[in-house]
């Protein structure tokens, strides 16, 4: 096995600009606790990632090294974690796939559109072809 989970901690899964509250430019809070599960700290980040600094065309690395440079002040990442974490990003996005097929398919109650389905295969996509140049990068930033 490649990577083993150490630790879980609790994993918001939803770190998205709508759920965070700011104030006076700190953060007060999150909302929207739902989804909340026990995970590893690449699961907290590949999700918060992969949503939030992320669309059809690729990562915005600005944002995310700025995300990931404050995450690591609360909760190391190695070296080890940081190579798989855009495996997880792969993972992340081809769920979003399989959810937004499976509401397009089942529930079409929610109002789903087939662009969500496209922007997560983009995303996933995405990811798989640079996921070295993710793993390079994202390991500078730890150095820095």
């Amino acid at each position: 096995m490649l990577f083993t989970i150490k630790k879980k901690i609790p994993v918001h899964s939803d770190i998205i600009t709508p759920n965070i509250v700011f104030s006076n430019g700190r953060l007060k809070g999150l909302l929207d606790s739902s989804n909340v599960y026990f995970d590893s700290k690449m699961a907290d980040l590949s999700n918060t990632i992969g949503f939030e600094f992320t669309d059809r065309t690729g990562l915005n690395f600005r944002k995310a090294h700025i995300f990931v440079k404050a995450y690591q002040r609360h909760n190391n990442i190695s070296r080890k974690e940081m190579m798989m974490l855009p495996f997880m990003m792969i993972i992340v996005s081809a769920a979003s796939f399989w959810h937004y097929y499976y509401c397009l398919r089942y529930q079409p109650k929610r109002k789903v559109r087939m662009g969500h389905m496209v922007t997560e295969y983009r995303k996933t996509m995405w990811f798989f072809k640079n996921r070295e140049k993710l793993q390079k990068t994202f390991c500078e930033w730890l150095k820095k």
